[in-house]
């Protein structure tokens, strides 16, 4: 049978590493903006809340390349920095995921991103999983930025399943949230959710009319 995937990121691909600071934020990339505005710009750090706020009130579906043009940071800079800096606190949710995504593609599976993540934060959050060559294992990026919606909101995976140009029975979704990954998508017409519980926060979890896999703890055990 035909299995697309249609895959979250932050907590099921990528995790905050034991001892992480807090608060802990899957937008941090915002915070390393900050950051490097304020001590490597030399900007000052009322100009760049100024920027930010006019950014996020004027610009309702943003992309990260947003912030950097409006604070005049060239990305190709940043994004190492971003990395590096972000490298410190997150990690892969499990090793080796890109020979294990490789893995299930020679099988037959496909795999779309579906995130609330905008677009380079989408390409930064799979660098830091470990993804060295995502577009040799995602069909498509689909972010909040382009469905103009956030997971939680219908609207997304109403503009996302065609997208795919998949049929909805071959779809699947895999995540950890059980409102984001699974039920939501279900009032859509997607029927299979692969739900990760890695740390028991969605035992018992079900629902009706839903072929619901709540018991996987790590990736792998879709080779199962």
């Amino acid at each position: 049978m035909e299995v697309n995937f249609l895959t979250d990121i932050d907590n099921t691909l990528l995790a905050f590493k034991p001892g992480a600071p807090e608060p802990r934020s899957t937008a941090s990339v915002i915070n390393v903006i900050r950051k490097y505005a304020v001590k490597k710009k030399k900007t000052a750090p009322e100009s760049v809340e100024k920027e930010i706020g006019l950014v996020k009130k004027t610009v309702p579906w943003w992309s990260w390349s947003t912030f950097l043009d409006r604070l005049g940071i060239d990305p190709r800079i940043f994004w190492e920095y971003a990395f590096e800096v972000e490298s410190g606190y997150l990690e892969p949710a499990e090793p080796d995921l890109q020979e294990t995504f490789a893995e299930l593609k020679r099988r037959g599976a496909a795999f779309f991103i579906t995130s609330n993540n905008p677009p380079d934060g989408i390409r930064h959050k799979l660098r830091l999983a470990g993804f060295r060559k995502p577009e040799t294992i995602f069909t498509a990026f689909l972010g909040a930025t382009q469905m103009q919606a956030m997971k939680a909101d219908p609207v997304f995976w109403r503009k996302a399943i065609p997208r795919t140009e998949r049929s909805p029975e071959t779809l699947s979704t895999l995540g950890d949230d059980f409102h984001d990954d699974c039920r939501i998508p279900f009032s859509e017409g997607i029927r299979r959710c692969f739900l990760l519980n890695r740390d028991g926060a969605n035992d018992g979890k079900s629902m009706d009319g839903m072929t619901l896999i709540p018991s996987i703890s790590t990736l792998k055990e879709l080779f199962s």
